[in-house]
């Protein structure tokens, strides 16, 4: 739908002496389209790709790191992440196959009552389960 869109949009910038329509349609509109699709698409707060600017080059180094800006890391790459995911690979090695059943249980937003039901067991070993699991987190 999206090419059509763009059909539309686009029809003077078709040149019959520079190739095919549908050589147009596949080089140009076509890639066009699946980057609007995909935009629209993406996770809100996912940052987008921004195009490259010419004006924004760097014209030599710098004299000293404090002129440096501050990058700060966010999402999977920030240390914070990476401690985080260190962390829930030793509670998962950690964890008995009964935890790790609870593990999957709070992480799908079941309740205490929903897990032990699944599992066959007493809802209060399933407390039982998560304060240990609780101890062992707050010890890693």
């Amino acid at each position: 739908m999206e090419v059509f869109v763009l059909m539309k949009e686009r029809a003077s910038a078709f040149d019959p002496a520079g190739g095919s329509a549908q050589a147009f349609i596949t080089a140009t509109l076509l890639p066009e389209a699946v980057r609007r699709v995909r935009a629209e698409n993406a996770r809100p707060g996912t940052p987008k790709r921004q195009r490259k600017s010419t004006a924004s080059k760097v014209s030599g180094p710098t004299s000293s790191l404090d002129a440096v800006p501050v990058m700060p890391a966010v999402g999977y790459g920030s240390p914070e992440a990476m401690e985080a995911a260190c962390d829930a690979r030793a509670i998962w090695s950690w964890a008995t196959p009964p935890m790790r059943m609870v593990i999957g249980g709070l992480m799908e937003g079941k309740a205490q009552v929903d897990i032990a039901s699944k599992m066959n067991i007493d809802r209060f070993k399933v407390g039982r389960l998560i304060k240990s699991l609780r101890q062992f987190a707050n010890a890693a």
